[in-house]
């Protein structure tokens, strides 16, 4: 029986979160998951700003691992939505050339400033494209490199938020808004057809007073009206999903799909993890969701 080791390291402004999974052919299992806090100043807005100390954090992270030890160097990195760019297209043709042509004329860098990725559903004949600044990347690359890993996948976080949260085959998934509520950043990404159409990402609504319902509401309703404005086409939105360091809050999805009058819910990291002793250790799984499908989609 083949087994699969992957490991996916979600990088946010505030937190590394590492979750290493095990799959084959019938189930996939989680090996391990580590949390660390990084020191304010780090990272602004998703860029590396102080290289040494984002190198050192890295090389600690493996340290706090709970579950089995570190065994492999590969893994696969997840792009703060501040640097990167999603975003689909409506295609007329499926001929690679054309469609190459095509998303590079939607994406607001030249082509020698970025690195891009596009994959192609010719179902739907919808390409979703994911480009981020080939500067910033660059550097992340190398502190990985400097802390011994051998990164092997990026991978743009709402994709990652899909594949975790969302039930398989994607393409056949309700069509969702997910709201990653984490401690530096609030992420809002519209995923149908096992495409993102869009992403926005604000400064946090959470603090340590607890959830700032003015501005969550404010951010769901526009998406919402986004979303039924620009997206009709699609179909219409079926469920919100939470997810992130703020989705456990007492009652928050109740309130929130009363508000918007759309059925949402806390979403289920581990939805396509098997039960184990070490999915039990993970309580606080939502915060893992990034991590989590970034180890999926090895």
């Amino acid at each position: 029986m083949i087994r699969q080791v992957a490991t996916g390291i979600d990088v946010s402004d505030r937190k590394l979160r590492l979750v290493r999974v095990q799959k084959n052919y019938r189930n996939t299992q989680l090996l391990a998951f580590a949390e660390l806090d990084l020191p304010a100043g780090i990272l602004q807005s998703g860029v590396i700003v102080q290289p040494p100390q984002f190198v050192q954090a890295l090389k600690e992270l493996p340290k706090r691992v709970a579950g089995s030890h570190w065994a492999t160097r590969g893994v696969h990195v997840g792009l703060p939505e501040q640097i990167s760019f999603m975003t689909t297209l409506s295609l007329d043709s499926t001929n690679k050339e054309q469609v190459e042509t095509a998303a590079k004329r939607s994406l607001p860098l030249q082509d020698s400033e970025m690195y891009f990725d596009i994959a192609v559903s010719r179902t739907n004949k919808v390409a979703s494209i994911a480009a981020a600044r080939r500067d910033l990347i660059d550097v992340l690359l190398a502190q990985f490199d400097a802390a011994n890993y051998e990164v092997i996948g990026i991978h743009v976080e709402s994709e990652a938020l899909a594949e975790a949260l969302l039930p398989t085959p994607l393409a056949k998934a309700p069509i969702s808004l997910i709201i990653d509520l984490g401690s530096a950043r609030t992420t809002i990404a519209f995923v149908a057809h096992g495409a993102v159409y869009f992403t926005v990402s604000y400064p946090s609504v959470i603090s340590a007073a607890g959830v700032d319902q003015q501005h969550l509401a404010g951010a769901t309703q526009q998406a919402v009206t986004y979303v039924r404005e620009h997206f009709s086409g699609v179909g219409a939105l079926a469920q919100i999903i939470l997810c992130g360091s703020g989705a456990n809050l007492p009652q928050l999805d109740q309130w929130l799909g009363q508000l918007v009058q759309i059925p949402t819910q806390i979403g289920n990291a581990l939805l396509h993890i098997k039960p184990n002793h070490m999915s039990k250790k993970m309580s606080q799984s939502t915060q893992f969701a990034t991590a989590i499908g970034l180890a999926l989609a090895a």
